[in-house]
């Protein structure tokens, strides 16, 4: 069960990071877009 915990724990930790870095390379890109 401690397991189960410790793979639930991973994969989101995972999902909040990779929303994160989507939302920042977003950002960073509507900037150079913008800045052209």
């Amino acid at each position: 069960q401690s397991l189960i915990l410790l793979y639930l724990s991973w994969y989101i930790r995972n999902l909040f990071y990779r929303l994160m870095t989507t939302s920042l390379s977003q950002q960073h890109y509507s900037v150079m877009v913008r800045g052209r």
